[in-house]
């Protein structure tokens, strides 16, 4: 309307007042992405969390199970409990494991070790300084460079965060 009469102050302000809406609206839309990132960056953080959490109880039960087997004790109420960690832990990240002759298992993400008997290693969450977003990156034990993991709940996490967030 604007274009076919110019001086009108009708199709004037009709034109402000759609442009105000249009940007009302790419506001509103970018302030919900923010928000979504915001919280998938915090269930990321949540998540490596629960990770470190069960690779430490399924170190502590390596430990405890080879102790009682090597001193001829049951240990298949620890056994059931390390599974269940196990179990947990694969539904949060894709591993591999392996069962060692003593008794105790090793934790594997892609070719990275998480648990190894008794040692654990910590998956650590980093704040991106050059991210405006403030996207969150992991580490892996004292390892400096970034590491991204594949599978379960934390793969898909970030995946959904890098591909259809950003």
């Amino acid at each position: 309307d604007l274009a076919n009469e110019p001086e009108s102050m009708a199709a004037r302000y009709s034109l402000q007042e759609k442009s105000q809406a249009l940007i009302g609206g790419l506001k509103r839309t970018y302030g919900e992405l923010e928000g979504q990132l915001a919280e998938v960056n915090t269930r990321i953080t949540e998540t490596t969390g629960s990770i470190n959490e069960l690779t430490a109880s399924i170190a502590e039960l390596n430990v405890r199970i080879s102790n009682a087997e090597v001193n001829g004790q049951e240990a298949s109420d620890l056994r059931d409990s390390r599974d269940l960690a196990v179990d947990q832990l694969a539904s949060l990240i894709d591993i591999n494991v392996h069962e060692q002759a003593d008794g105790t298992i090793n934790v594997y993400v892609g070719g990275d070790i998480l648990v190894q008997r008794d040692l654990q290693i910590e998956i650590n969450v980093d704040r991106i300084s050059t991210d405006p977003r403030n996207n969150v990156s992991l580490t892996l034990g004292s390892n400096l460079a970034s590491w991204r993991p594949t599978g379960g709940q934390l793969g898909a996490l970030m995946d959904h965060r890098d591909t259809q967030l950003t």
